[in-house]
């Protein structure tokens, strides 16, 4: 399942810019696709990567967290 997610991650990466949602969205499912093989630090890995586009694209500040209570 890896070899196939790192294609889409590759071919995303070709036809996005580099802080694009489908990149933040590829890097995720390769960090689930660690998880299921148990290779938590790997996951770690490409989990934090999408974080960072998602909240580059989106970010969160204080005023929006104390919104939403």
């Amino acid at each position: 399942g890896i070899k196939y997610l790192q294609s889409a991650f590759e071919m995303n990466q070709r036809l996005h810019p580099e802080n694009h949602y489908q990149i933040a969205r590829s890097l995720g499912a390769i960090g689930s696709g660690y998880i299921d093989l148990g290779d938590f630090e790997k996951s770690l890995e490409y989990l934090k990567a999408s974080l960072d586009i998602l909240m580059t694209l989106n970010p969160i500040t204080y005023d929006k967290i104390a919104d939403l209570q």
